[in-house]
């Protein structure tokens, strides 16, 4: 059964699709981000940065903030739910921002899995190209 929960107070932002509230770690459905912890490149590192910096602003600013769950886990027992700011769908907005800090990337992609496995995730170092990708695994940065 579908709960709305009224965000009241602190919801702390773990990344672009991870987030906390009243105890609770809540992984968003509809989509995924760059990672921000454990990075397999830089391009990687930057836009998960950036994905979560927009969603902390937009919390910030907002008047409304919910959470939809059916109280489902995933497999790191984290509940699963759908964020919605003022009524917009986090997911909706993130996968159709482009990135500012690497260009062609957006701050996500589609992500879901209502039922069974989930897909695997992409790796979104492999968008960096071969060689851009292998220079920022060995040196740890953007060669530009």
């Amino acid at each position: 059964m579908l709960e709305t929960i009224l965000v009241i107070g602190l919801l702390s932002v773990v990344d672009g699709d991870t987030v906390r509230y009243q105890g609770e770690t809540y992984r968003l459905q509809g989509l995924n981000t760059p990672e921000t912890h454990g990075a397999q490149c830089e391009s990687e590192r930057q836009v998960g940065d950036e994905a979560k910096d927009v969603l902390v602003r937009l919390v910030r600013e907002a008047k409304v903030v919910e959470i939809r769950t059916e109280h489902l886990k995933d497999r790191y027992q984290r509940s699963l739910g759908r964020l919605y700011i003022d009524g917009r769908s986090w997911a909706d907005m993130a996968v159709t921002t482009p990135s500012r800090s690497v260009r062609g990337w957006m701050l996500a992609e589609r992500y879901d899995c209502p039922q069974g496995p989930c897909p695997r995730r992409r790796n979104w170092c492999e968008n960096a190209g071969f060689l851009q990708g292998l220079f920022e695994r060995l040196f740890g940065r953007r060669w530009w």
